[in-house]
């Protein structure tokens, strides 16, 4: 609506400048401001009326909207990570991945924005169905409204059409997770801030905590995973040599790998620890106060070209 309002202001502009380049009565720019302020003037009421009406409707609008709440946590990459990091120290802690500074937090942001990782949350049902098919929020009753024409309420699934399930695709409910999910990282001081925002502020928290354990279970099952695939090379090439010194050395690296092995099928945080925890949702959208105040700015401005533009097409000197 705003947008609307300043392309009217612009075209209006315009017609104005066109008009007085071809009307050589209003070559004297004093005489054309002069008429324009007696305009305002005289159609103050009017103005005054538009702009309420505009702003008027503009609370009516802003109140029909649900409101959006946010939650917050923030977490603090490891200390040992941080420092492993800097550091060329060969297992200096059991998941030393590199020496390059910010690795680390820069593979946590690669995965938060992987189709892959959104994989593990769009499997379940219940995490996609509270936050693609929710369409509002019961403040008296604290529970999510959902749309009933994709959900069935009573078993909390997803109805079907053409024996089609109704789930949203996989490209679209990513695109919506990725416009309500968002993440920061301090690469200064190692810090991660996400949050989530949801019609509910209970479900925008529990929504964060979900999130944080499917990264941790994430990673560890990708860590795992390499973890074996380098026991199976060392295993293969300790089967191979005889030379004492290299056996030697292999036995070392194949016992780092055995406490990388341990350290991901026990560790419950992998990579951060936790400063805030995710936080009871607070309202986040949308601003009302903000879009009563540009409301009568916008409509104070349409308001006056509106009347000035009529007025002078009205003119006899046009």
């Amino acid at each position: 609506m705003h947008f609307g309002l300043i392309s009217w202001v612009l075209i209006s502009a315009r017609f104005l400048l066109i008009k007085m380049k071809n009307t050589e009565k209003f070559d004297n720019a004093d005489i054309l401001i002069r008429d324009i302020w007696l305009v305002m003037l005289g159609s103050l009421k009017k103005i005054l009326l538009l702009t309420s009406t505009i702003t008027l409707l503009t609370v009516i609008y802003s109140l029909s909207l649900n409101n959006i709440y946010q939650s917050k946590a923030v977490y603090l990459l490891k200390e040992d990570i941080q420092y492993s990091s800097k550091q060329d120290i060969s297992g200096l802690v059991p998941f030393n991945i590199g020496t390059k500074d910010n690795y680390h937090m820069n593979y946590i942001k690669s995965v938060l924005k992987s189709r892959d990782f959104f994989k593990t949350l769009y499997l379940n049902d219940n995490f996609i169905i509270n936050t693609q098919a929710a369409s509002g929020y019961n403040e008296v009753t604290k529970e999510i409204i959902y749309d009933e024409s994709l959900v069935n309420l009573s078993k909390k699934e997803w109805l079907t059409a053409n024996g089609e399930s109704l789930k949203p695709l996989f490209g679209q409910s990513f695109k919506n997770f990725n416009d309500n999910f968002s993440s920061n990282i301090d690469l200064g001081e190692g810090k991660i801030s996400l949050s989530f925002n949801h019609y509910s502020p209970y479900y925008s928290k529990e929504a964060l905590l979900m999130i944080n354990d499917n990264l941790n279970s994430y990673i560890r099952i990708i860590k795992s995973a390499e973890v074996m695939e380098r026991k199976d090379f060392l295993d293969i090439e300790l089967k191979k040599t005889s030379i004492p010194y290299i056996k030697n050395n292999l036995s070392q690296l194949m016992l780092n790998e055995i406490e990388k092995q341990v350290f991901y099928s026990n560790s419950g945080n992998i990579y951060f620890d936790t400063i805030d925890k995710p936080s009871h949702g607070e309202r986040f959208a949308p601003k009302r106060t903000l879009m009563v105040f540009y409301s009568i700015v916008l409509g104070f401005i349409f308001s006056s070209t509106l009347l000035i533009v009529i007025n002078f097409i009205r003119s006899p000197r046009f």
